[in-house]
């Protein structure tokens, strides 16, 4: 993986890897049945409107990465429930900012995934 253990973290990958990323020996596995909470997962990035509010379904199938940590995207916890009383890892996920979106609207709204 090319990274000190120091330095592994899992990330969520909401495309599946490609093949070039897969060939270099990266380990990846298939999850579904995530839930954005507070945003809206629109166009491959968080979406926040009036409307976003609450859960906003399912995310696709989505993929756990072991890798170095992602230094894109906005910090975003994932929960094992919708209690957010255990927190499995932060994840860093895209946002709308064609929209107006930024990392501190997400932080506002109390953005999670959460999943189960």
């Amino acid at each position: 993986m090319g990274c000190a253990l120091e330095e592994l973290h899992v990330n969520l990958a909401l495309q599946r890897p490609d093949a070039a990323v897969v060939q270099s020996g990266v380990q990846a596995f298939a999850v579904r049945g995530l839930t954005v909470q507070g945003a809206a997962w629109a166009g491959g990035a968080l979406a926040l409107g009036e409307d976003a509010g609450g859960d906003a379904g399912e995310v696709d199938k989505c993929f756990l990465v072991w890798g170095a940590a992602e230094s894109q995207g906005t910090v975003v916890p994932v929960y094992l429930n919708a209690d957010r009383c255990d927190l499995l890892f932060d994840a860093r996920l895209p946002v709308d900012a064609a929209h107006g979106v930024s990392d501190a609207d997400v932080v506002q709204r109390a953005v999670a995934v959460v999943a189960a």
